[in-house]
């Protein structure tokens, strides 16, 4: 009888035949099943990083965002953190844009926070603050979005924000 890691492996190489889309899909699955994985050093999390590194632009983008999102909910997930740290330092320039996509939502997330804030000002000023704050926020270039990287910005229309 076949022991738990040549189970685990056989299920890595059967995962190896998806194409990049296909694997995409699978990922919040594939992530959820890291978490319950008894070691960090296993098959599937080696076969989702060497694809991600393969793939930055897309399986890397994906996989990235989905663990960032996972830890942000449960931050106890040390082995999350791990992988995240790792990845960034394998997939080259495509670090920096991750790097730049988070420090863009950081940047919304403070927009949002000081617009939630109790204040005596009036729903007109707030409106203003809020379009001043993001008219400040800086896009070097087209940015792909976390939830795809196929959809890229390359500004904020300010007046267009109520």
């Amino acid at each position: 009888m076949a022991n738990y890691n040549q189970v685990r492996a056989y299920a890595v190489q059967i995962l190896g035949s998806l194409t990049d889309s296909e694997l995409i899909l699978l990922l919040n699955s594939l992530i959820n099943i890291i978490k319950f994985e008894p070691f960090f050093d296993n098959a599937l999390t080696r076969f989702l990083l060497r694809r991600s590194i393969c793939n930055p632009e897309k399986v890397g983008h994906a996989f990235y965002w989905l663990l960032k999102s996972d830890l942000l909910a449960n931050p106890s997930l040390h082995r999350f953190e791990i992988i995240l740290k790792y990845l960034l330092t394998s997939i080259g320039p495509y670090k920096n844009l991750l790097l730049q996509q988070e420090k863009f939502l950081n940047e919304l997330e403070d927009v949002v926070t000081m617009v939630n804030e109790p204040s005596d000002h009036s729903v007109t000023q707030r409106t203003t603050d809020m379009r001043e704050k993001l008219g400040e926020i800086a896009i070097p270039y087209a940015l792909s979005l976390p939830i795809n990287s196929d959809i890229k910005i390359s500004r904020i229309l300010v007046n267009k924000c109520q």
